[in-house]
């Protein structure tokens, strides 16, 4: 008896919880050079998944000057993931 209510009390917590708070990673990425983790994360820029979609795995290619970002994105409504690619961008310049 004991453990269905603490089944239920967690069930209704994460309800509530996720009412509330929406879980969505970000990406954030700059062109500055840098050989360790940076403590500050005020000189990325971040670039976030619209709400109807998750990313996953993202792996960036350089070619030409020229930046790919491929990644996994899962869409909520079709409940089915592809394989995307971001827009290219050059140096400096913002993703599209």
């Amino acid at each position: 008896m004991a453990k269905s209510f603490r089944y239920y009390i967690t069930q209704i917590r994460k309800r509530i919880r996720n009412h509330f708070y929406f879980n969505q990673w970000a990406l954030f990425y700059t062109f500055q050079p840098t050989d360790r983790i940076a403590p500050d994360l005020s000189q990325f820029k971040e670039l976030c998944p619209p709400k109807d979609r998750f990313w996953a795995d993202p792996h960036v290619i350089e070619k030409d000057d020229k930046y790919f970002v491929f990644m996994e994105e899962f869409l909520y409504e079709k409940r089915k993931g592809i394989f995307q690619c971001l827009s290219s961008m050059m140096k400096g310049q913002n993703i599209q």
